[in-house]
């Protein structure tokens, strides 16, 4: 069923022109926190302060930041690695008698309002793809998903119209300042065009770079079933040909629920397996896993497939917990559940004693992991945009609540509610916590507080090793990490040649996780030759890997083993 033109694959460069260390200081927490709440209680009622999931009022002055344009319709969020923002989405515009749609990213600073420093000082990004105006974003034009790259470079994948008047997928590349990446793909974006219309919704990096891209295709006539397709990208732009059918995989018989509502439908494992939630025509949600290459993975659920016997939407928001459990979300017209699965996909009864909890969440499309175990998920209710907090043992976290009357929960603010739901949440290392979505008619950036978070491991060092044998193994002295806030865990990775270990587990070089008191080695083979030295990096927090919720934010510590030959 590739129905791809031309292999069906047509990857043509096109040219889209605009018109227009990651270091975090390590907080005192308990001084600055005093201090803070003893000047905020002068400025804002004092019961914004009682819990966490209270508004912050240093961003856009009341927490709320929506100051934007009613014609702007958001689908992604993003986070910059100094706490600024950006917001991809598409655009509404009228030119005489004419109305069309545009990609738009606009950008918004640490403090809310416009950044001024993205896009020639305007701080929003507007470009045309292909779309004309209807009832129907999702048949017009717009970004499905953004996402900020380790170098800082913005990455965001989207449809627009193709020489056939079909919607064909978008990737685009740009500068940390909002100007076109022309070392990407040539020209700045690739485009690949299908025989039918195909929306993209979700966009995760892989640690290499390479890009995985996530959406529905339609059907050709009303009895051609539409389906569900994962494309992976090199870090150049080109189509992976080692990845599923010439770098396409397809699920027939599925929906994606619509581009841009779903953002967070697709992750990456450490071990980079990938996971993608979707829904069957037969109304079931299920969870997906494939290997690296693109296979359905054999170990998980029944044929790399996981069901759940209820819900009538995609799986979204799905985020990988430090131990590898899976957790995900779904919603019917009654409410939304958030699941979680053991790594092998079947459901974890130590989760709420079934394996799901619900909640008073309709449109619950966002999920996040917290370093300390907790998932918050937002979506809409009578009150308009509210956020849950769930322990990690699947139990509504009733200390969480900001005056709203609804413990547990926590809305956005806003006036009057409305039909409002969440396009997508990030986590800031600190424990606070942003929302974008649409709410009374306006697009909208949301900031709120969260139980503060040190994130920032304390400093440490491995000894070097001179005079060694070539060719023999080293081993580093042992340190233990310290410095974070109890209960948090921040991701630890090695680099350069080498492996490093966790306390008494195996030797390995993929992505894991570390708490206070864990004590670390790293180990690699000296050189082959004299007078020559070996060098593995170890780095402890600080690590960020976009749309990858496993990859938790914060402060670093960089280390090396050296050893040199006699």
């Amino acid at each position: 069923m590739a129905r791809l033109a031309s292999m069906r694959l047509l990857v043509d460069s096109f040219h889209l022109f605009s018109k227009t260390d990651e270091s975090f200081a390590k907080r005192c927490a308990p001084l600055r926190t005093a201090a803070f709440i003893g000047l905020s209680a002068l400025l804002v009622p004092s019961m914004l302060w009682a819990a966490p999931g209270a508004l912050d009022p240093t961003f856009a002055s009341s927490g709320v930041d929506d100051n934007l344009d009613t014609y702007e319709l958001v689908t992604s969020l993003a986070l910059r690695s100094d706490e600024r923002v950006l917001v991809g989405g598409s655009y509404q515009f009228l030119s005489g008698a004419s109305c069309g749609q545009e990609w738009e990213i606009f950008a918004r600073g640490a403090g809310g309002g416009a950044d001024s420093t993205f896009a020639n000082g305007v701080g929003q990004l507007l470009f045309p793809v292909g779309g004309n105006c209807n009832n129907n974003h999702q048949a017009s034009s717009g970004i499905g998903s953004v996402v900020v790259q380790s170098d800082g470079k913005i990455l965001a994948t989207g449809w627009g119209l193709d020489a056939n008047g079909n919607q064909a997928v978008r990737l685009m590349r740009w500068n940390a300042d909002g100007s076109i990446d022309t070392s990407y793909h040539a020209t700045g974006g690739v485009k690949t065009s299908f025989d039918t219309s195909a929306f993209p919704g979700s966009l995760a990096l892989q640690k290499d770079g390479k890009a995985l891209v996530a959406g529905l295709q339609r059907g050709a006539t009303a009895n051609d079933p539409q389906q569900v397709f994962l494309l992976r990208y090199s870090a150049s732009g080109n189509l992976d040909g080692a990845f599923g059918t010439a770098g396409l995989v397809e699920i027939p018989g599925a929906d994606f629920g619509g581009p841009g509502a779903t953002s967070g439908s697709i992750t990456i494992q450490p071990d980079g397996k990938i996971l993608l939630g979707v829904v069957k025509e037969s109304g079931t949600p299920e969870v997906i896993r494939f290997t690296s290459s693109g296979q359905l993975d054999p170990t998980f659920g029944s044929g790399g497939v996981a069901a759940f016997g209820f819900g009538t939407t995609p799986s979204t928001g799905l985020a990988v917990q430090p131990d590898g459990k899976i957790v995900a979300a779904t919603f019917t017209d009654s409410g939304g559940f958030v699941f979680r699965l053991l790594a092998n996909g079947s459901l974890d009864t130590a989760f709420n004693t079934q394996g799901w909890v619900g909640l008073n969440l309709a449109s619950l499309y966002c999920l996040a992991l917290t370093p300390t175990g907790q998932i918050l998920a937002s979506g809409w209710n009578a009150n308009g945009l509210e956020t849950a907090r769930v322990t990690s043992g699947g139990q509504l976290d009733t200390s969480y609540t900001n005056g709203s009357g609804n413990t547990g929960y926590v809305n956005d603010g806003l006036p009057g509610g409305g039909s409002a739901e969440c396009d997508s949440i990030q986590l800031l290392p600190d424990g606070r916590f942003i929302v974008a979505g649409t709410d009374v008619s306006k697009t909208m950036v949301a900031r709120f507080q969260g139980d503060a978070l040190d994130l920032q491991p304390d400093a440490f060092a491995f000894s070097p090793v001179t005079g060694a044998p070539i060719s023999t193994v080293e081993v580093s002295n042992t340190v233990v990490v310290s410095g974070l806030t109890a209960g948090a865990k921040v991701p630890i990775l090695v680099s350069g040649s080498g492996l490093y270990r966790i306390n008494a587990e195996a030797w390995t070089t993929a992505i894991g996780y570390v708490a206070n008191g864990d004590k670390i080695r790293v180990k690699h083979t000296s050189a082959p030759t004299h007078a020559s030295q070996v060098t593995t990096t170890l780095q402890v927090g600080g690590l960020n890997s976009p749309n990858s919720p496993w990859v938790v934010r914060g402060g670093q510590v960089i280390a090396t083993f050296t050893s040199t030959t006699l």
